[in-house]
């Protein structure tokens, strides 16, 4: 999957109401409003992608220590590799550590300057 912000914002669990709301007025959207929109967007998929990573490596510390992967100089890439094997299966149960309520209510905000 190609990523540009239409797509984080589609893959984040955002309310359909106000995915919808952004989406109808990307196109003629003031590009100041555009550019807060991508950063809170952007910057909240980041930190559950890096929440994914962590617990990765917490998964793959367990599984080193019961002896079953190695805890070598290639771990840390093992656990990125394997987050990202896993990518959209766990966007929800990671994004329940994300303050998702402060995002929505700021992309709600956001929106409000819109109208």
């Amino acid at each position: 999957m190609k990523l540009n912000t239409k797509t984080v914002i589609q893959s984040l669990p955002l309310d359909e109401k106000l995915k919808q709301n952004i989406f109808s007025k990307w196109d003629t959207m003031d590009q100041d409003l555009r550019y807060e929109i991508e950063n809170v967007v952007w910057e909240a998929y980041f930190e559950i992608e890096n929440l994914k990573v962590d617990e990765q490596v917490l998964e793959n510390l367990n599984k080193a220590k019961a002896g079953e992967i190695p805890l070598n100089e290639e771990f840390y890439e093992r656990a990125e590799h394997d987050a990202e094997e896993h990518k959209g299966e766990e966007i929800h149960q990671s994004a329940d550590t994300v303050e998702l309520a402060a995002v929505r209510q700021k992309l709600e905000q956001l929106m409000q300057k819109e109208n």
